[in-house]
């Protein structure tokens, strides 16, 4: 294969994963560090990009192999074809480049525990969430969903739906006040950032929080 033909190979290749996850062409071009007309030549196969570091930004932001690009083989060698969790991928990349990093230390930490937070109480969120929706959706029939509800006797008023309204509500009721506990510790951090920080620590003891000193 000449370099014209693998040009127009690895443009190609590039063109069709591009669509098939989804990604707009400005989308890799912020992965590529380029302007989007860049990556519309590239994918044209009228500029080069046949380049090592050309290859390498491809296959990352395409989460394909750079052999599979060159039409070197079949297997995309894909890890993930998951287009929400490859941009949730990146963004925690980009998360950690921009961290500022011209603020007091003690807001670093702060800031950085914030997200830790944020981390927690989405990882709580997920297994709750799912646990909710998969077992008091509307029309499912669950004789014994009052019993997942706290304090609640049965009411001959309320139908099965009503009782898996409230199941679910409950069940997903923990992360809502987490949340509102994180933003309350937001909004006061101006006035009280002492003891902000150490309840900020406690939230996060369950996996090593630091302590104020």
């Amino acid at each position: 294969m000449n370099e014209k033909e693998l040009r127009k190979t690895i443009g190609k290749r590039a063109l069709q994963r591009r669509k098939e996850l989804g990604f707009s062409q400005r989308y890799i071009a912020e992965k590529l560090g380029v302007d989007t007309s860049t990556v519309l030549r590239y994918e044209k196969g009228a500029s080069d990009n046949t380049k090592f570091f050309i290859l390498e930004g491809l296959s990352k932001a395409l989460d394909v192999s750079v052999d599979w690009l060159k039409g070197e083989t079949e297997d995309m060698h894909t890890q993930n074809s998951d287009t929400q969790e490859l941009q949730i991928n990146d963004m925690v990349g980009v998360i950690l480049r921009n961290f500022p990093k011209d603020m007091e230390k003690e807001d670093e930490e702060f800031c950085k525990n914030v997200l830790l937070l944020f981390l927690k109480e989405y990882n709580d969120f997920m297994g709750r969430f799912a646990y909710s929706v998969k077992n008091y959706s509307a029309g499912a029939d669950n004789s014994d969903v009052v019993g997942a509800i706290n304090g609640l006797k049965p009411d001959e008023n309320m139908t099965n739906d009503d009782y898996n309204r409230m199941a679910y509500i409950q069940g997903v009721t923990s992360m809502i006040n987490e949340l509102n506990n994180t933003a309350d510790m937001l909004r006061r951090y101006d006035r009280e950032p002492k003891a902000v920080r150490a309840a900020m620590n406690s939230y996060l003891g369950w996996f090593g929080g630091r302590k104020d000193e």
